[in-house]
C-alpha cells in the first residue's frame, strides 16, 4: 500500500467520524436546533419569503410551464391517434422484456411465473368474473378458441388431466362416493332429481339486465310499504301454485311408481286392442256394403312372384268399385 492510499483511507475515516459525531450531536440537541430554526425564521421572515418568491419565479414556474406544454402536446397526439399511448406503452414494455431476456432469460421467466401465480391467487374472483363476462359477450368465439387450443395441445391437456387426477385422486373419489350416496338416498326416499338446466349466454345477459332494472328502479311509497309489511298472497297465485305442485307430484309418481306404470301399460294395451277390434268391425261393415253395391265382380290380384314383381295394371273399365 502506498502512502497516497493510506492518506486517502485516513481522510475517508476522518470524514466518517465527523459525520457520526455530527449525527450524535443533532440527536442530543434536537430541541436546541428546533428553537434556533424558529428564531431564525422569525428574525428573517421577509428575507425567506423573498427567496421563496424568487425560487418560484426562476424554478417552479418555468417547470410548471414546461409541464403544461408537454401535456398539451401529448393531448394533441392522443386526439390525433387514440392508439398512440397504447402503442407507446407497448413499445416500452417490449423494450423492457428484451432487456430482461437478454440479461437473464430463465430468471425472468421464473419471476413472471411467480408474479402470475401470486396475482391469480390474490385476484381469483375478479379474474373469473372477467372470464365469465368475456364468455357471455361472445360464447361462440370462446368455444371456438377452446376447441382450437384443445386440437393444438391435445396431448399436453391429456397429460395435465392425468397429473391432476393422480395428485387429487382421493379427493375426486371421495366426491364421487358422496354423489352416489346422495343419489341412493334420493331414490330410496322418493325425492325428485335436481332440475337444473343450462342457460345460454344471451339469456344470462337478458336475466342480468332484467335484474338490474328491477332492483335499481325507484319504488313508490305504497310499493315500499307493501314490501316492508307484506300483504296477502293473491288467490290466483295460490291456486296456480297448488296446480303446479299437483302436476309435479303426479309426474314424479308416474316415473317412480312401478305398479302405476304397469297398470297404465295394461290400460293402454286394452285400449289398443279395443281400437283394433273396432277397426276390424268397421272394415267388415265396409266390405258388406261394398259387396252389396258392387255392379261388377270383385277382381282378385294375383300373388306377386319373382317373375311378376309388380301387379298387372287394369284399365279404368275393369277397375273394381
Amino acid at each position: 500500500m502506498t502512502p497516497a492510499d493510506s492518506s486517502a483511507e485516513d481522510r475517508v475515516e476522518a470524514q466518517e467520524g465527523e459525520k457520526e459525531a455530527a449525527r450524535r450531536w443533532r440527536a442530543a440537541n434536537r430541541e436546541k436546533i428546533a428553537e434556533q430554526r424558529r428564531a431564525y425564521k422569525a428574525e428573517h421572515r421577509e428575507e425567506l419569503r423573498e427567496k421563496r418568491r424568487e425560487y418560484y419565479q426562476k424554478v417552479v414556474k418555468p417547470r410548471e410551464r414546461n409541464r403544461r406544454k408537454r401535456y398539451a402536446a401529448w393531448r394533441r397526439r392522443v386526439q390525433a391517434d387514440p392508439e398512440y399511448e397504447r402503442q407507446r406503452a407497448r413499445q416500452h414494455q417490449l423494450r423492457y422484456i428484451e432487456r430482461q431476456m437478454a440479461a437473464d432469460p430463465e430468471g425472468y421467466r421464473h419471476r413472471r411465473r411467480e408474479q402470475a401465480r401470486a396475482y391469480w391467487a390474490k385476484n381469483r374472483e375478479k379474474l373469473n368474473a372477467q372470464k365469465r363476462e368475456r364468455y357471455l359477450r361472445d360464447p361462440e368465439r370462446m368455444r371456438a378458441a377452446s376447441r382450437a387450443y384443445l386440437e393444438k395441445n391435445r396431448e399436453a391437456v391429456r397429460q395435465q388431466r392425468r397429473g391432476y387426477y393422480q395428485a387429487n385422486r382421493e379427493k375426486i373419489l371421495a366426491a364421487n362416493r358422496r354423489w352416489k350416496q346422495r343419489e341412493r338416498h334420493r331414490r330410496a326416499n322418493g325425492l325428485p332429481p335436481t332440475r337444473l338446466h343450462k342457460v345460454s349466454g344471451t339469456e344470462k345477459l337478458q336475466n342480468r339486465a332484467a335484474a338490474d332494472t328491477f332492483f335499481s328502479r325507484r319504488r313508490t311509497a305504497d310499493e315500499v310499504a307493501n314490501l316492508r309489511f307484506g300483504g296477502p298472497t293473491p288467490e290466483r297465485l295460490i291456486h296456480a301454485w297448488h296446480q303446479e305442485s299437483e302436476r309435479a307430484r303426479a309426474v314424479h309418481r308416474h316415473h317412480a311408481d312401478r305398479e302405476l306404470q304397469e297398470r297404465l301399460e295394461q290400460e293402454r294395451q286394452a285400449l289398443r286392442e279395443k281400437q283394433a277390434a273396432e277397426e276390424a268391425r268397421m272394415d267388415a261393415i265396409a266390405r258388406v256394403i261394398n259387396d252389396r253395391l258392387r255392379t261388377h265382380p270383385r277382381t282378385r290380384q294375383p300373388p306377386q312372384t319373382h317373375q311378376s314383381p309388380h301387379p298387372p295394371s287394369t284399365s279404368p273399365q275393369h277397375r273394381s268399385l
